[in-house]
């Protein structure tokens, strides 16, 4: 009978902390985060972001910076950039394809965000991932 007992009690406390995982994990930065990552080769803003949770913009910026250390916008540009990078490194499309497979209408604009965070060219950049991974 007590095995049962405690069987009941290590259930009900399992239950009660996966409650709160689903409620950590579901949080306003969380589904922003979620929304970049399956968004992010639209040419989206923050404000569509917020818009899309229902939230005000600064509302969102606090929680996401909250819980990520970084503003959406740093996130979003890392993520299309960390993914652009992929593009140049593992294709032979375009600068201007990939600008807009990563959400840019302009492939000079995203030349020059492309070069801010990684100090390098697009063209640079897959020039010198070519080249490493012939080196391999």
């Amino acid at each position: 009978m007590t095995g049962i007992t405690y069987e009941i009690f290590g259930s009900l406390i399992d239950e009660v902390n996966d409650t709160e995982e689903v409620k950590t994990t579901n949080s306003l930065a969380t589904r922003a985060k979620r929304y970049m990552d399956l968004n992010y080769y639209d040419a989206i803003k923050i404000k569509d972001i917020a818009n899309f949770l229902n939230v005000n913009v600064n509302c969102l910026s606090s929680a996401f910076k909250e819980e990520f250390n970084l503003s959406p916008k740093q996130y979003l540009m890392k993520l299309k950039i960390r993914k652009a990078k992929k593009l140049l490194s593992t294709t032979n499309n375009t600068i201007t394809v990939v600008a807009n497979s990563v959400g840019f209408n302009d492939s000079l604009a995203f030349s020059k965000v492309f070069k801010q965070y990684t100090q390098s060219s697009p063209s640079s950049y897959r020039k010198q991932a070519t080249e490493t991974h012939l080196s391999n």
